[in-house]
């Protein structure tokens, strides 16, 4: 089965930035597409379908700025690549 030129794109970025505290929405960001796209993309490369060559944290609280420079706490979750 062909995987599309995005999915593919998603798993040569992280293979790239191996060791970073890469985020679903910084991932998107990196490679110019939504975080909703990017989703499903990260979960094949997590599944068997995919080889599990890809791994998610366990939610971490983090605190980022919004838009308006106020803090706000969210949960995120990291992807890694792990061949």
């Amino acid at each position: 089965m062909a995987i599309s030129e995005n999915t593919q794109k998603v798993l040569d970025y992280l293979k790239e930035h191996t060791g970073e505290m890469i985020t679903n929405d910084s991932l998107a960001e990196a490679l110019g597409l939504s975080p909703k796209a990017t989703i499903p993309m990260v979960n094949y490369w997590a599944g068997p379908r995919g080889g599990n060559v890809v791994v998610r944290s366990e939610p971490v609280e983090v605190t980022v700025n919004d838009d308006e420079g106020k803090p706000v706490t969210k949960k995120v979750r990291y992807i890694s690549y792990v061949g």
